[in-house]
C-alpha cells in the first residue's frame, strides 16, 4: 500500500535503498501463497515493477506485468438461462507511465 495511487515508472524512481521491484515470479507466488489476497474487485491488485514488457518488438518497454482480480459471467454459458458467476485471477500488462486506481506496484527490501 506504500505506492498506492503512483504509476510504475514513478516508483522505480523513488525506490528507497535496498528496495525492488517485485518479478513476474514473485507476483505469481505471492498469488498462489496468498489466494485470499485476491478475492473481490475492491482489494488493492499488484503489478509488478521489476519486469518490463515490450508489446510491439521494439526498444518501448512501455508495460509492466500485474495480477488483477476480475469477476463476471461465465462467458462459457453466457446465453444459458442461469448465468454462473466466476471470478478469475488475470495475468495481463499495465502501462508504466499511468497510475491505476486499485493497482498498486508491489515492491521489497533486502537487509542491510
Amino acid at each position: 500500500m506504500r505506492y498506492q495511487g503512483n504509476s510504475v515508472q514513478r516508483v522505480r524512481e523513488i525506490f528507497a535503498p535496498g528496495e525492488f521491484g517485485f518479478n513476474t515470479i514473485m507476483g505469481g507466488c505471492l498469488a498462489l501463497t496468498h489466494p485470499e489476497r485476491f478475492t473481490n474487485a475492491w482489494e488493492l491488485d499488484i503489478s509488478c515493477p521489476g519486469d518490463r514488457f515490450n508489446p510491439f518488438g521494439n526498444n518501448d518497454f512501455s508495460e509492466a506485468p500485474s495480477f488483477t482480480f476480475s469477476a463476471g459471467p461465465d462467458p462459457d454459458v453466457a446465453f444459458s438461462p442461469e448465468l454462473e458467476f466466476v471470478t478469475n485471477l488475470k495475468f495481463t500488462t499495465e502501462f508504466v507511465d499511468f497510475s491505476y486506481q486499485g493497482i498498486a506496484p508491489a515492491t521489497g527490501y533486502f537487509p542491510f
